[in-house]
């Protein structure tokens, strides 16, 4: 089972499927979420154990990640 950190969920603004699902949000309700129909474009860039994901729309973290 996983646990991020951080989701991205990928889903147009009104789209017929009604993505993203209930269920998939409640499964990352722990987590910093990112939408690209909330958020726009998301970017996801790694420098050495630094991960930095920012949303077009201003929205910006940094997530330390464990030395192997």
């Amino acid at each position: 089972e996983l646990n991020p950190n951080v989701a991205v969920i990928s889903c147009g603004i009104g789209n017929p499927y009604g993505h993203p699902h209930p269920l998939t949000l409640r499964t990352y309700r722990d987590s910093l979420l990112y939408r690209t129909d909330r958020d726009g474009t998301i970017k996801v860039t790694s420098v050495n154990q630094e991960i930095r994901v920012e949303a077009l729309k201003g929205t910006s973290t940094a997530v330390l990640v464990d030395k192997p």
